[in-house]
């Protein structure tokens, strides 16, 4: 336990400590910048030779270890099965693959800001204590998926649309759901003003949260059509089967009140500035929010709204980064909302640690056990 909180503030602390030298130092945009690889390589290091750290971890590992006697079974994307069979052909030690799993993440990650490093410490910091990094720790295909699709979004907003394609083809190579994912390109255009309306955010927001179960019952038997023909039969039963236990009372509602801060501090954030990328992370993230109350309890759905509501820390290092420099002219509501928002992140990350969620601690090294 106490490992894990060394780790995991540990790597907090000296990423967004190498995010600030960098832009200190006034680096060229580059990821082979000394700060960036000083940020990325113990983070692969140390979240790559991991063991049993993330719930699915361990399926990952039985599907690489059966790879060396069953090399004609496929059971994941080409991509992911292109990585993991490259690596059993080479007779390579599992923590490998592990190790260019979160890579791959960390390079999409940094490649994100890449135009925009005056926001990588706010970044970094969301990033980890809105536990992202825990569930990118447990659904390592589609948390790689998801972290391509981020940054593909640069293409919404430039309005690019065949490399925009091209990138969700690749995180399809590692989550076929990427392909649902095309029409957030539409996100992009100006005539989508009618969802920047705070009337239609706030009314959308509680009529999906109060009606959303009976949604999701009306649409089940479309969606699980839809994941036979994906040919994710397992995922149709575990749909139909499957969902979360309920947590506390408490821990639903401040999840509830964060995600409704966070929208009232990106419509006031909007109006505060005029930035089309802000505005396409915006737009994404309520459409992931109001996916999540319609899909939030169940264990397979609840991952339509997961691409979307990932860029959460996005929208927060924006927000974060106007108020750091405009604190004196940010009026009192705003202020105490943001530090309502900073001071539960900072409180979940702490429980969720403790508590060991996706099961994220205690936390083990992959070298102290045999192949």
């Amino acid at each position: 336990m106490i490992l894990a909180f060394v780790i995991y503030i540990g790597l907090l602390m000296h990423m967004i400590g190498m995010a600030v030298l960098g832009i200190k130092m006034k680096e060229k945009p580059s990821l082979f910048n000394i700060t960036v690889l000083l940020g990325i390589i113990p983070f692969v290091v140390i979240l790559g030779l991991r063991y049993k750290v993330g719930i699915d971890y361990m399926s990952y590992l039985q599907h690489y270890k059966d790879l060396f006697y069953f090399s004609d079974s496929i059971k994941y994307e080409p991509l992911y099965e292109f990585l993991n069979r490259f690596l059993v052909e080479n007779r390579i030690h599992y923590s490998v693959l592990f190790c260019m799993t979160v890579l791959i993440q960390s390079l999409f990650f940094y490649l994100i800001f890449i135009r925009k490093r005056y926001l990588l410490p706010f970044a970094l910091l969301f990033y980890f204590l809105t536990s992202k990094i825990f569930v990118d720790l447990n659904i390592i295909r589609h948390a790689i998926a998801t972290m391509i699709f981020i940054y593909s979004i640069r293409f919404i907003q430039e309005r690019k649309f065949v490399k925009y394609l091209i990138f969700l083809v690749l995180a399809g190579g590692f989550h076929y759901s990427s392909f649902l994912l095309l029409p957030v390109y539409f996100l992009g255009s100006t005539r989508c003003w009618l969802i920047d309306k705070k009337i239609w955010i706030i009314g959308l927001y509680f009529f999906t949260l109060f009606l959303g179960n009976g949604i999701m019952n009306y649409l089940m038997d479309s969606l699980i059509v839809g994941f036979q023909l994906l040919g994710y039969n397992s995922y149709a039963y575990e749909a139909e089967e499957m969902h979360m236990e309920i947590g506390s009372g408490f821990g639903i509602l401040l999840v509830h009140v964060l995600d409704l801060c966070i929208l009232i501090l990106g419509l006031w954030l909007k109006k505060q500035i005029e930035n089309h990328d802000f505005t396409v992370y915006f737009r994404a993230f309520f459409i992931g929010v109001l996916l999540s109350n319609i899909f939030g309890l169940n264990v397979v759905l609840s991952r339509f709204a997961f691409p979307l509501v990932s860029v959460r820390f996005m929208i927060l290092a924006y927000i974060f980064y106007q108020l750091f420099y405009h604190w004196k002219g940010t009026d009192v509501k705003h202020r105490f909302c943001s530090l309502f928002i900073l001071f539960s992140y900072m409180l979940l990350f702490i429980a969720n640690i403790f508590s060991g969620a996706n099961q994220c601690s205690p936390f083990q090294f992959a070298l102290l056990f045999n192949k």
